[in-house]
Parts: structure tokens; sequence; C-alpha cells
């Protein structure tokens, strides 16, 4: 969806960076190739981000993606008991974030996988 984006004329000098967020520096090399591998893959201009979480997870947010134009987060369904919970703590999650459209996809595949 953001390569979309970055065609319309408006957001043609845009850059996208793919981030993922991890939870201790042990894993930075393997994420950070696993996350080239995925750009190659959807043969996108992207560029990888691993953002290690330093405290909690709404902080890193912020301070790895509070400058940019337009967020991209995945996200998981909740079960339906935990709905309002659930959007209760997305809704103070995005509070003072740049324009964030939250993805969720249904397909578990991992298209990574080799066959």
């Amino acid at each position: 969806m953001a390569h979309l984006l970055s065609h319309n004329w408006e957001w043609g000098n845009s850059r996208i960076v793919l981030k993922r967020v991890i939870q201790n520096e042990g894993g930075l090399e393997q994420s950070k190739q696993a996350l080239k591998e995925l750009i190659e893959f959807a043969r996108v201009d992207a560029e990888p981000e691993v953002v290690v979480c330093t405290g909690n997870f709404a902080d890193t947010l912020h301070r790895s993606s509070s400058d940019a134009d337009c967020v991209f987060m995945g996200f998981e369904l909740p079960d339906p008991e935990r709905e309002e919970e659930w959007f209760d703590n997305y809704e103070k999650l995005l509070q003072g974030l740049p324009t964030t459209l939250l993805v969720h996809s249904t397909d578990s595949r991992d298209y990574l996988a080799h066959d």
C-alpha cells in the first residue's frame, strides 16, 4: 500500500521505510536480513530498519515514527469479547502519531518460505 501511495504525484518524493521492532539487539542482523528479503520479494523501493524496543512499545513507536508523513501499521484482530479494550488501547497508542493506517492481512502464508 505504501508503494502504491508513493506513485501518487503528491507522494513522489517520499521514501518507504519498512520497520520491525525487536526486543533486544541479539536479533538485529537476522531481522534486518529478513526485511531485506521481504523488500526484494515484494519488489518495492524501500529501506529496512530494525528498531530495538527500549521500554514500552508505544514509546518506541512514537520515537521511531513521529517524523513520518504516514505510518502503515500491521495489527491482529482482537477476540470478539476484547474488541472494546483493543480499540481503547489502539486509540491511546496512535495518539500523537502522524496519519496512521492500520493494516490487517488475513493471509497466514509465509511468502519467504522456500518450497
